[in-house]
């Protein structure tokens, strides 16, 4: 495979419009030629000391072929025009096989996109031995808190993308990121995350999120056996990322209509209280995840999924569109856990409230305080019943004030409760991405009312 640095400037001008050249020979209608190359460093430390140092020069191209009723995507690894000729003569008849559906076509350009400021920082593509210093400044301060370990991943991101296609879109953008995420142990049971995530180096916090995390876990020390019940429980920014993540993935079309939303037949109606306002903003100056165009090459848009408690947006791409007879929301994007280009969130908001952590407490009296789950699964997706396991720092909370710490409980309730119930959100917001949240998340912490709360069996 050719590297970014052997191949980069020329795969990013010319092999979109090689793409669409030959997809053009091979009868395709509406044609999307895309190149993203991304240098990748990570740094992995374990018990205070790192562990792996890596660099990663992917290079990736994007095939979307479309036939007007039919249309097919792939992604590569391989940058060279044979591997381009194979991967078409094998999607055409993968294409042919795939039922009807409505005619669709992709977004006619030329565009004129908004610049998005704050997306790019010149200092991350630079960042070599600087990192191994972030991830010892995110150590020591979680230590200095009381933590005896610490575990975790810092990354860096540059990607460069560009996007050419056979109804006259020309496209470029160039990304930067960083993140950390990180578990420290003041005891095997008593842990702490900590998070952050930026698109410059400015608003990275490595320190931040090494005493967060150290904390939690000092605080967390001896955690009791927690109660079964329906709880009033504030949960953290990490645990509501994870769960807006759902959220986010429910009002995509793609999911409505593979049966996999609790948001169908929806729109327009109440799904949550009037504190939920959860907006998709791929427009958001300095937003992980934000980015002027999609992946048919549409410009990106600022759309509220949920504003004050109604179902506003449904998330679509050109097909999704085109089947309910609808616009594209400017949300086409290269999924690939699925293996095809669908209409997908980017960039979640959650509007802030005006109380503090602490406020929350108060307001909720008696109930727990969540930092943290994983393993979130539904066991009915179209009416959103799930469960979840909190781990790391888990709390009562006692006549509105932070209680002792407690351990071995689910959360196990609905979706559609959880958003009806929430009485009130935080202000003071921050970015979380991790493995448990795909999507990036601004957000604070919030508080739920009456949440199903069971024993774990793990």
């Amino acid at each position: 495979m050719q590297t970014t640095v052997q191949s980069g400037e020329s795969l990013l001008r010319d092999l979109p419009r090689q793409i669409v050249q030959r997809g053009a020979k091979a009868g395709a209608g509406d044609i999307v030629g895309g190149v993203e190359v991304e240098k990748r460093r990570m740094v992995r430390f374990s018990n205070n000391v790192v562990t792996v140092v890596q660099t990663w020069d992917i290079t990736s191209p994007i095939i979307y072929l479309g036939f007007g009723t039919r249309s097919i995507a792939s992604r590569l690894s391989d940058t060279s025009t044979a591997a381009v000729d194979e991967s078409i003569q094998q999607m055409l008849p993968a294409v042919n096989a795939l039922p009807e559906t409505v005619e669709s076509h992709i977004p006619r350009g030329p565009f004129q996109y908004k610049n998005v400021p704050g997306l790019f920082d010149s200092k991350v593509p630079r960042l070599e031995a600087e990192l191994m210093d972030m991830v010892e400044s995110a150590i020591n301060a979680s230590l200095a808190e009381g933590a005896k370990r610490v575990s975790g991943v810092l990354t860096s991101y540059h990607t460069r993308k560009s996007l050419y296609t056979s109804t006259g879109v020309d496209a470029s953008t160039e990304l930067t990121m960083v993140e950390v995420s990180l578990r420290s142990f003041a005891e095997d049971d008593a842990s702490g995350q900590g998070v952050s995530v930026s698109t410059s180096l400015k608003d990275f916090d490595p320190e931040g999120a090494g005493r967060e995390s150290g904390s939690f876990a000092k605080q967390s020390l001896h955690p009791g056996q927690g109660h079964e019940g329906k709880h009033n429980v504030v949960f953290g920014p990490s645990i509501f990322a994870n769960l807006l993540n759902t959220v986010a993935f429910s009002a995509s079309a793609y999911a409505i209509d593979a049966g996999y939303s609790f948001f169908a037949d929806k729109l327009g109606q109440k799904v949550g209280s009037e504190q939920v306002t959860l907006v998709d903003d791929r427009l958001r100056p300095a937003g992980p995840g934000a980015i002027p165009f999609d992946d048919e090459g549409h410009p990106s848009q600022t759309n509220n999924l949920v504003a004050k408690g109604t179902f506003e947006t449904v998330s679509h791409d050109s097909r999704t569109a085109a089947k309910l007879k609808t616009r594209s929301t400017g949300n086409a994007t290269w999924f690939s856990d699925i293996g095809q280009i669908v209409p997908i969130p980017t960039c979640l908001v959650l509007d802030e409230g005006d109380r503090s952590r602490e406020d929350l407490f108060e307001e909720a009296g008696d109930g727990l305080y969540i930092t943290n789950n994983w393993y979130t699964r539904f066991q009915n997706y179209r009416t959103g019943d799930f469960s979840t396991i909190p781990r790391d720092a888990m709390f009562l909370i006692r006549n509105g004030k932070l209680g002792p710490p407690v351990k071995g409980l689910r959360v196990s309730d609905n979706m559609i409760h959880i958003l009806q119930s929430t009485r009130a959100v935080s202000r003071g917001r921050k970015w979380m991405r991790w493995w448990e949240v795909d999507i990036p998340t601004y957000l604070g912490h919030v508080l739920v009312d009456r949440v199903g709360i069971t024993r774990s069996t793990g």
